[in-house]
């Protein structure tokens, strides 16, 4: 590539080459495998998507659409029109048009259910550019959050100095106001840039009753029939689908003016440990960590326990109280009663991260039972001056919908925040698991911290790391060498599946070639998160942060578009089950016969079809001819046996697929024409049903015994007849590898 040179004392200087990027071998490997005479043709990168890619819906077209974007970015020239050669191929892997997550799944969650089972991507003080003491308040972060996904806005409103308008500011500081009528104009405008799904204005009120007034006003003329209201308590929530590009207001029937929260000069020394950030931030805190008693006069939070106090219900303005979509307050009592489960009506309660740590201890089945009906918000503690955050995974593994974040902020709690919010196509909605959202049949609920069996394991390979040398000075991370990276990969999740590892240090190298490979074993995966991060080793200093990503488990390409055999759909990786390489959900691994749940270690199988070993044993040990209905395969392969034992002349071995014989012709089967399936090469004319002659294509055909169906005729012919037809009524039969005859 270059050479660089690095100024060692006064008069010497070290000079070092900078080398390419070259492929690793395992993406040579692929390369050869799927490229005639060094070139990947579109129709060989057809295969390799389908293939290797798992994306079995991909077609033709998306082939010849990578290859233009790659003409497009400059990886390929007007030389290379006829496909990928390898730079090309290994440039495309490790680019952003090929990403970690399936950008074409999209919102692919069922987005019907309440709110209550969806995560919720909420903001925490929305409108501050910085931190909580002196920064500005500008609508500015509110637009961003919005752009990132946040479907969550937070206003604290007061009046103004002259108490005749109404200003959003963080009070008791020194931040300096911003318009409330600004802000809502600037949500109404970004509210649905990134997403359709509902926007939700949490309001912190300060507010004489006049004020609530004209606030009421400006809302409903701000956002007029985007604005969703409910004169009574709701009873359940409703759908993100049903208020599709709809505002709703959240706030707790407000007190007298000017009952409000003050800052504690006495947290800013306690609160002195959440600044001791490294260049990257801090490393995510022990979700087990709990809680001093002394905390809790640190929330920054007004208190909002007065839900039901009658004096606070006269000092409302009824118009501003008919625009309260989501009631919220803790009532009266303590946290029992808080939590308590009203089958009438549905609210939103909020806890500081020092309440819910505490809360989790004695109350934490409670908790999960609150969040399968009712909405959790879960906020910073009021020492987070410097706008930090806290570890999210405390309140997501207890069912919180609401974890409120300093957006502004960084570091690696804020990390995972964006982590869990791209999935579900970023529509800043991610539903549930199952486990948080039912009971089990004697009532008992998840327990994040039980000791639970092992349901996946993520295999991860790093590869190799690239582009720092092209966005850095050649000094910006050594002053006197090239950098030496290191790549730190872990999980993010419930306690018994979090884990950080790392790579070796590669010394003196921009492109950093580690090749290394690491399992993680996950007991929960609908709730992991992969951690990627890449530092570069300083020997007398804190290392240098250099990258990082974080990304849904549950959403992760390599396997997500497998289907399952037994009902043909998506299997993603946390619901994965194979047997004999083939592809299951857990819940369709069952018996053909009783529909028995199967185990991996108590199954049977014939042609694909799925027993237990009982009903194995009954029904495939009587009597009984399991082909007589149907075509046999003998002829077929009799008839291509003088081809398949043909030599093939020295012209054809010069020329790549010239090789390869047709299933059902015998003849030679070029690149071009050829499709290939179960390790078996078809002409394009000829991957045809043997029944009616229709087209087939590699995603719609079905074989038994060597023989190909389309699957309607091969549903009418092989569940009609034949004495175990009612044994494969969802399973498709696969070829075996045709054989020749001894002459």
């Amino acid at each position: 590539m270059s050479k660089q040179s690095y100024r060692v004392c006064f008069c010497f200087r070290r000079r070092f080459r900078v080398l390419a990027a070259e492929a690793p071998a395992d993406v040579k490997n692929l390369f050869n495998r799927y490229s005639d005479n060094g070139v990947m043709s579109a129709e060989n990168l057809h295969r390799f998507l389908i293939e290797v890619q798992k994306e079995e819906n991909a077609t033709l077209e998306d082939a010849h659409a990578i290859m233009n974007n790659l003409h497009d970015l400059k990886i390929l020239n007007i030389f290379h029109r006829r496909g990928l050669h390898l730079d090309a191929f290994f440039k495309y892997l490790f680019a952003d048009i090929n990403p970690p997550l399936n950008s074409k799944l999209g919102i692919h969650q069922d987005m019907n259910a309440p709110l209550s089972h969806y995560f919720i991507y909420t903001g925490h003080n929305s409108y501050l550019t910085g931190n909580q003491l002196s920064s500005d308040c500008s609508d500015v972060p509110i637009i961003q959050a919005l752009h990132r996904g946040v479907r969550v806005i937070e206003l604290d409103i007061w009046p103004n100095s002259a108490k005749d308008d109404v200003e959003v500011l963080h009070g008791g500081t020194l931040t300096t106001p911003v318009a409330l009528i600004k802000c809502l104009k600037s949500i109404k405008e970004h509210a649905f840039t990134v997403s359709e799904y509902p926007v939700v204005i949490t309001l912190e009120d300060h507010l004489t009753t006049d004020l609530q007034a004209k606030t009421a006003e400006m809302i409903t003329q701000t956002f007029g029939d985007m604005l969703f209201s409910s004169d009574s308590c709701l009873k359940e929530f409703p759908s993100p689908e049903s208020l599709k590009r709809r505002v709703l207001i959240s706030t707790k029937p407000p007190k007298e003016y000017l009952q409000a929260k003050e800052v504690n000069e006495t947290g800013a020394t306690k609160g002195t440990d959440q600044t001791d950030t490294e260049a990257w931030g801090r490393e995510v805190s022990d979700i087990k960590a709990r809680y001093n008693d002394k905390d809790d006069s640190d929330e920054g939070e007004a208190d909002d326990s007065d839900e039901e106090d009658p004096t606070s219900q006269q000092n409302t303005a009824p118009e501003y109280k008919r625009l309260i979509a989501i009631h919220a307050g803790k009532g009266k009592g303590g946290l029992s009663d808080w939590l308590r489960v009203d089958p009438d009506k549905v609210r939103r309660l909020s806890l500081s991260e020092q309440e819910l740590g505490k809360a989790v201890v004695t109350h934490g089945k409670e908790i999960i039972r609150f969040t399968q009906r009712n909405i959790l918000r879960i906020y910073p503690k009021g020492i987070r001056f410097d706008s930090s955050n806290y570890n999210p995974f405390n309140a997501w593994t207890h069912g919180a919908q609401m974890v409120a974040f300093n957006m502004q902020g960084y570091g690696r709690s804020l990390w995972l925040m964006h982590g869990m919010f791209r999935g579900n196509g970023g529509c800043g909605y991610v539903k549930k698991p199952d486990i948080l959202l039912k009971a089990g049949p004697n009532n008992e609920v998840f327990d994040p911290e039980a000791n639970l069996p092992v349901k996946t394991t993520l295999k991860v390979t790093v590869f190799m790391g690239e582009g720092w040398y092209y966005d850095f000075e050649h000094t910006h991370f050594d002053a006197y060498s090239p950098p030496d990276f290191y790549a730190r990969i872990g999980i993010a999740g419930v306690d018994a599946d979090i884990v950080m590892k790392k790579t070796k240090t590669l010394e003196d190298n921009w492109i950093p070639t580690w090749d290394e490979q690491f399992e993680f074993p996950l007991t929960v995966p609908e709730l992991a998160l992969l951690r990627v991060e890449v530092h570069e080793y300083d020997m007398s200093e804190k290392d240098d942060f250099a990258g990082q990503t974080c990304l849904p488990v549950s959403e992760l390409r390599q396997g997500t578009q497998q289907k399952c055999k037994a009902c043909e759909k998506t299997v993603y990786p946390v619901e994965l089950l194979s047997a004999d390489g083939i592809s299951y959900h857990k819940s369709c691994f069952k018996c053909t016969h009783c529909k028995g749940t199967l185990k991996l270690s108590s199954y049977s199988s014939m042609e694909g079809v799925l027993y237990c070993k009982p009903h194995f044993e009954q029904l495939y040990k009587e009597s009984g001819n399991f082909n007589k209905n149907f075509q046999s395969p003998v002829k077929s392969a009799e008839k291509l046996t003088p081809m398949l034992t043909k030599s093939p002349s020295k012209a054809a071995g010069m020329f790549s697929g010239t090789q390869e014989k047709c299933a059902t012709c015998g003849k030679t089967a070029y690149p071009l024409e050829k499709v290939t399936v179960e390790n078996q090469s078809y002409h394009k004319s000829c991957f045809k049903c043997s029944h009616g002659g229709c087209s087939l294509n590699p995603s719609n055909y079905a074989a038994l015994d060597g023989i190909l169906y389309c699957k309607p005729h091969f549903s009418q012919l092989f569940k009609e007849k034949g004495s175990y037809n009612h044994l494969i009524k969802s399973a498709s039969m696969k070829r075996p590898a045709a054989t020749v005859p001894d002459s």
